[in-house]
């Protein structure tokens, strides 16, 4: 599931998920839009917030 998937599934602001993954909103939204890819930590981070919904190769645009 992509990150924008699962927050729009949850309710909250892009905002909201920046605050609690400790980063910022502009660092929040380029995860989000795919133009930059979370550090190995802060994609931990993103997989124990989202219960595993939201997967590493989320964030590739892999075509199998």
């Amino acid at each position: 599931m992509k990150l924008y998937e699962w927050r729009k599934k949850e309710n909250k602001t892009q905002q909201e998920m920046a605050d609690s993954l400790g980063t910022t909103q502009a660092i929040y939204q380029k995860w989000e839009s795919g133009e930059t890819i979370p550090r190995p930590e802060s994609m931990q981070k993103i997989v124990e917030f989202t219960n595993g919904e939201v997967q590493p190769n989320d964030f590739y645009n892999v075509e199998v």
